[in-house]
């Protein structure tokens, strides 16, 4: 199959002005046109013309310029090293901060340093611990929750975490165990992928000591193993200034997120109603519970005491009495303290009147640009109209060109372009692994600056006939209306190494961060649901997979009522649908894509009006009636939807990256091509 040229271009375009030249390409799909043109960025604004930002073949991506402010935030237990590593960092500028050396916390209050890393204004917080010396749980959450709380309203968001653990420690002492229960509580699984879990004070340990607890802390049921399969990266601190720059600057490219905590927070929860306050709630109710015994059995000695006349004992004993009333009483006041809300009904109400109306100018503005582009559409196309008229050679000219590009796309569909990769990005349908450095690649293309994002999993909904209930993550900018839908559907199996939602999480926040609300549903062939092999529509589920695409479609509403962060701030109008592996067929039959049934020989039309434009990532190609698939493939009856897929009706603007690196012995026997027959 040949390939179609796209006609690169080097200027990069942010909301629709070019500005310095930085050797970048983005491919866009047109939907009136249907066709793919060369040069335009990513912008939400523009669907149903979908921008997607692809490097060129061969290109090598230098940093592009970096976030003007960075947000990182460093988190540990008393004696780990916060503030040493903050001073490492920021130097002169983190004179102020006390460097503990014994048991007392001198973290008392959340403190921020600014200094320079990598070309970007990092600003470093330093966090005290769930340990702290001089304050209670209760008001350590209290004090991060403030401090989240006005970094919401500033519109200023975390883009790294750095969590510290002193590698010393011969094991996880009680602290330490609650300590990192309430970071992950703080933080939500979904944004572990942000978190550097970074082990410190390894010049008190032998290399061999401080390599088996590592491994006893990231491996297999360790204490991290949790944090490490939801995408937290492990990492090692020597104390030199090299080392603590290190762990920033992997940090400089991440797209701002909103942490558990923060989200819940802006969402009106009191304390006590957020994953992290239930949790020092539960352990105030068990002190409660302790003290009272406690006090109880005060009062049995006391009378005992006051029977033998022992005023002595007597003495010692109302000294305790007081002692643990005073216990009970603080961890009463703490839990009042947790049930207050952070911010008041009347705050509330006014911050939501002042969205909606910011949200009502973004769309008036957004229709006036609509409305403008038109008129300027229109204008051109007359002044085109009139440079045309007569000029009978020039139309000759058209003809002669329109021919000459269909003679060279013979065997690709007119709406159909592929884009080539040198390199892999992921191997189809047998545990596909997407290649993650092309994501972070991704992350210096020319594009729109890049929002904060939250991601919401799971979203649940029901799925009558169903074998268990539909089950998405949704990510979206945190801000900005009518905002156009990605559906992405996963492959067969793990994306490196994590579950789909985890590991689809670097793309999908990618796009997120540019504008576009991505769901991303768990299809029954997920490796997490480990559904039994003998299960009808095993192991492909290829039919229940498009089903599961049309179901959201159909729920959309359902799915903004349960996801407040997003209702009434969809454009189900502009809906775009992209898939990797076996996600790549799913797409592809939801483009027009047909192929036999195996079951009864019937051709199956699943194509899906709603959605306007498409992106197959290493999708799987024609295995021509079983001749282009291996051995594996063509014995096998799972695999029978590869062997005569018929892409000539797929007319929805589809665009289909291929990696030349992309080979698939167990599927088919023709390399990397195969992966570009759609």
């Amino acid at each position: 199959m040949s390939d179609v040229p796209l006609d690169y271009r080097t200027s990069r375009i942010e909301h629709g002005n070019p500005v310095r030249n930085r050797g970048f390409v983005a491919v866009q799909v047109d939907k009136p046109a249907g066709k793919l043109s060369a040069g335009h960025s990513l912008n939400a604004d523009s669907m149903p013309s979908m921008s997607i930002p692809i490097p060129p073949k061969g290109l090598v991506i230098s940093p592009g310029p970096a976030a003007k402010n960075v947000l990182i935030a460093v988190f540990g237990m008393t004696g780990t090293g916060k503030t040493s590593l903050i001073k490492l960092l920021a130097g002169n500028s983190a004179k102020k901060l006390k460097t503990g050396h014994g048991l007392e916390s001198c973290t008392q209050d959340i403190e921020t340093v600014e200094c320079d890393i990598g070309g970007c204004n990092v600003t470093l917080v330093d966090t005290p611990g769930f340990d702290d010396s001089t304050r209670s749980d209760t008001e350590i959450l209290t004090l991060i929750a403030e401090w989240l709380q006005s970094s919401y309203k500033a519109n200023t968001f975390l883009s790294g975490i750095i969590y510290l653990h002193r590698i010393s420690d011969i094991r996880m002492s009680g602290s330490s165990i609650k300590n990192l229960r309430m970071f992950r509580k703080l933080c939500g699984t979904e944004n572990m992928s942000r978190v550097s879990l970074v082990t410190t004070m390894w010049d008190k340990v032998t290399p061999e000591e401080g390599a088996l607890r590592q491994q006893q802390l990231a491996g297999p049921n360790g204490f991290w193993s949790t944090m490490v399969s939801s995408g937290s990266l492990v990492k090692r601190h020597d104390g030199s200034r090299n080392s603590a720059h290190a762990l920033v600057l992997d940090m400089l490219d991440n797209v701002p997120m909103m942490i558990k905590l923060q989200e819940e927070i802006a969402s009106g929860k009191a304390l006590i109603e957020t994953d992290a306050g239930a949790s020092i709630n539960e352990e105030i109710l068990r002190l409660q519970k302790q003290y009272g015994e406690e006090l109880e059995a005060v009062k049995e000695e006391m009378t005992l005491a006051m029977k033998q006349g022992n005023t002595a004992l007597q003495e010692q004993l109302k000294a305790e009495h007081a002692r643990v009333v005073e216990q009970i009483e603080n961890r009463t006041k703490e839990q009042h303290r947790l049930q207050q809300k952070q911010v008041s009904k009347l705050e509330r109400a006014l911050e939501d009147a002042s969205l909606e109306m910011e949200r009502f100018e973004k769309r008036f503005e957004v229709q006036r640009q609509a409305t403008q582009r038109q008129e300027e559409r229109a204008e051109k196309l007359e002044r085109d109209v009139k440079s045309m008229s007569g000029d009978n050679q020039r139309l000759e000219n058209l003809v002669q060109t329109q021919a000459t590009s269909s003679l060279a796309a013979q065997k690709v569909n007119s709406t159909t372009r592929i884009y080539r990769i040198a390199g892999k990005i992921g191997s189809c349908t047998r545990c596909a692994t997407m290649d993650h450095a092309l994501i972070d690649q991704a992350k210096n293309i020319p594009v729109s600056a890049s929002t904060p994002v939250v991601s919401i999993s799971p979203v649940v909904i029901q799925a009558p006939g169903r074998l268990v209930d539909l089950h998405m993550r949704i990510s979206a900018p945190t801000t900005g209306c009518d905002l156009p839908i990605i559906l992405l559907s996963h492959g067969h199996g793990r994306s490196n190494n994590l579950s789909s939602l985890n590991g689809y999480a670097p793309l999908a926040n990618f796009w997120a961060a540019h504008g576009f609300v991505v769901i991303q549903p768990t299809h029954l062939s997920s490796k997490s649901l480990n559904l039994d092999a003998e299960t009808p529509g095993a192991p492909l589920f290829w039919r229940s997979r498009v089903e599961d695409m049309k179901r959201i479609l159909d729920s959309l509403d359902q799915i903004e009522a349960l996801v407040p962060q997003i209702e009434g701030r969809l454009d189900s109008s502009r809906i775009a649908v992209a898939g990797h592996s076996l996600g790549g067929h799913t797409t592809g039959m939801l483009l027009g894509a047909r192929l036999k049934d195996p079951d009864d020989g019937k051709m199956v039309d699943l194509a899906e009006p709603r959605i306007k434009v498409g992106v197959l990532l290493g999708p799987p190609g024609n295995g021509n009636g079983g001749a282009d698939l291996s051995a594996f493939a063509a014995g096998n009856p799972a695999y029978a939807v590869f062997r005569d897929p018929n892409f000539a009706q797929m007319t929805t603007p589809t665009l289909v990256v291929v990696g030349d690196a992309d080979i698939s012995p167990h599927l088919t026997i023709r390399g990397a091509d195969w992966h570009a027959d759609p």
